[in-house]
Formats: structure tokens, sequence, C-alpha cells
């Protein structure tokens, strides 16, 4: 067996655990975990997405790194009211044999080349927008600047003091 032969199958399983005990509603694929939905991957592929803030009578509490990797048309993403986690993946690089983590890392909203404009829906505790930017809801974090906005320039709201690791 081959080093790339191992990889393949691990990354195969990998895959796989992700999606098992995975439902799909409404073009959402999620998973519940103590009676809260993580979403992790959307079929849908239109300009605007909204989340819903329930499926299945449970909170959308999470998305997984990887939920818009087949929506290449969303322009305007609206996050749920009960969001309180998006995941980020750290990126894996192969050289020849050697396959290494390097600080690289990519958000559920890498991959979205016409996102315009991130949305989050009221009440939510832990995020919040300013004019499409993704900041965390008390604005010290920029976490996420749409990849499709073609302005040459953006001000940083004043109490940001961080920019999240896979902004732009």
């Amino acid at each position: 067996i081959t080093v790339l032969t191992v990889l393949l199958l691990t990354l195969s399983f990998a895959s796989a655990g992700t999606m098992a005990g995975a439902k799909t509603k409404n073009g959402f694929t999620y998973k519940i975990t103590k009676n809260q939905v993580k979403i992790v991957s959307c079929s849908k592929n239109q300009k605007r997405i909204v989340i819903p803030n329930k499926i299945a009578g449970k909170k959308v509490t999470s998305l997984g790194a990887n939920v818009w990797k087949k929506s290449s048309k969303v322009q305007t993403v609206v996050l749920p009211k009960y969001l309180k986690t998006i995941e980020k993946k750290q990126a894996d690089y192969a050289w020849g044999n050697i396959v290494k983590k390097k600080n690289i890392f990519s958000t559920p909203f890498t991959g979205c080349g016409k996102l315009k404009n991130i949305k989050v829906a009221k009440g939510n505790k832990y995020f919040c927008s300013a004019k499409g930017v993704l900041y965390t809801k008390n604005k010290k974090t920029l976490l996420v600047y749409p990849a499709g906005r073609t302005q040459k320039s953006y001000t940083i709201q004043g109490k940001t003091t961080q920019i999240g690791e896979a902004a732009f």
C-alpha cells in the first residue's frame, strides 16, 4: 500500500464519518446532537440562502466547515438566530510523501466567490453583521469579509481589535 492509498482511504473514512447519521431537509444536510442542529452541507445553489432558525423542531446552532462547497451562486447568506459556532477547517497540504497541517484555514464561506453579504438574524447572541461583513457580536473580531465584494477598500468597525484567521 502506498502513502497515497492510505491518505485517500483516510480521507474517505473521514468524509463518511462526517455524514453518518445526517439527514436532509429543504436542501440542508444536518446532524442532531444533544438537541441541537449542525448544518453540514447545503445543496441549494441560489443567490440568497436563508438558514432556518430551527430544523425538526431543534435550534440550528452550528455550521460545519464545508457547508457551501457546492453553492457557487450564493451572494447573500442569512445566518440563524441561535447560531453559536462556525467551524473552520485547517488545510492539509501534501509534498511528495509528506502530509503537513498548515496554518491556513477555511470557513463555510471559503469557495463562495460570489458572496457579497452575510446577514445575521435578529436576536443572535454571538454574531452580527455590519454592512454585510460578519463580526462577533461585540464587533471585536472581524470573522468573514465576503469574497464577492468588489469595493477597493473597507473600513473596519471602530471596536475591532482582531481579524479572524480566514476572514479574507
